[in-house]
């Protein structure tokens, strides 16, 4: 086998958003590719589908543990909602984490290593739906806890230390703010930015900024509370990742792209994959020498 919520508007917008599960969920795939990257240059090779155990249903929003497991947010055996599933590289096994009455999406790793965290999507005391951030034990040893409640019009998040998260929140528009988890205090950033969050090595956050059709990465600091442009996304674009080298990597259609911050002005295509009937590449994560990609089904 290769395998939230307190305004009405606020409501209709999660109602309506791709991946909440009161909406329609798309049919994707995800497939792997080996990595080698140094300082100078990124090779990908040797592609395998990974999700062919649900080939009619979403597979999305992957996130390595380390290069030999990845976690997923899939529909697989109840196709109305997504649970986090957990893939095994090397023994090729496909294990169910998580199993609720709502669901989750967006599995990351906490800072610890030992835990990871998810929108969890369930339904507030008057009924009206919500997300919040959700922590489970990788060993899977109890139900977890909220880490997040409110708000709870998280979209998407990303870890910048222990004690600090990025959170998409779901807006009109969409707003990024940072959040202590200690203090329980949150620092606005900027609105209209895209789904993609990631944390560099430095703590960094890189995210993209929208501005009408023309979209950015930009990296912000929270010890300056300033934020620097990176670069400009391809086509639109609002997925990426950082490798591990520091150079980003992106989808357009079935190309692989990639841009070396400082060095490049643009993005260079390092492997087309249309061959192989791959297309509208999307979502992308990596580990030290795999990369994840999520396409259309269809």
């Amino acid at each position: 086998m290769n395998f939230t919520l307190r305004y009405i508007s606020q409501i209709l917008i999660l109602v309506f958003s791709q991946e909440c599960i009161w909406a329609q969920l798309p049919q994707t795939h995800i497939y792997s590719l080996d990595l080698e990257a140094n300082e100078s240059k990124v090779m990908v090779d040797n592609v395998q589908l990974l999700t062919n155990f649900n080939a009619q249903g979403y597979n999305n929003q992957p996130h390595f543990i380390d290069s030999e497991s990845l976690l997923i947010t899939s529909n697989w055996k109840n196709e109305a909602k997504t649970d986090i599933w957990l893939l095994n590289l090397k023994s090729i096994e496909i294990n169910r984490i998580t199993a609720t009455k709502a669901g989750e999406f967006s599995p990351t790793i906490e800072s610890n290593g030992m835990d990871f965290s998810v929108i969890r999507q369930t339904m507030a005391n008057d009924n009206s739906p919500i997300q919040v951030l959700w922590s489970y034990p990788l060993d899977r040893s109890n139900g977890g806890k909220p880490i997040i409640l409110d708000p709870a019009t998280i979209g998407y998040h990303s870890w910048l230390s222990s004690e600090l998260v990025a959170l998409f929140l779901v807006g009109e528009p969409n707003e990024l703010i940072l959040y202590n988890t200690k203090s329980q205090s949150s620092e606005h950033v900027t609105y209209n930015i895209g789904r993609s969050l990631k944390t560099t090595k430095k703590g960094e956050l890189l995210f993209i900024q929208k501005t009408g059709t023309t979209f950015h990465i930009r990296k912000y600091d929270p010890s300056t509370q300033r934020s620097t442009l990176v670069t400009a996304t391809i086509d639109g674009q609002e997925d990426f990742d950082l490798l591990p080298n520091g150079f980003l990597i992106a989808g357009k259609g079935a190309q692989l792209m990639v841009h070396r911050p400082l060095l490049d002005h643009g993005w260079t295509e390092i492997m087309d994959l249309s061959s192989l009937g791959i297309k509208n590449i999307s979502r992308i994560a990596s580990s030290n020498n795999r990369v994840a990609i999520v396409t259309s089904a269809k």
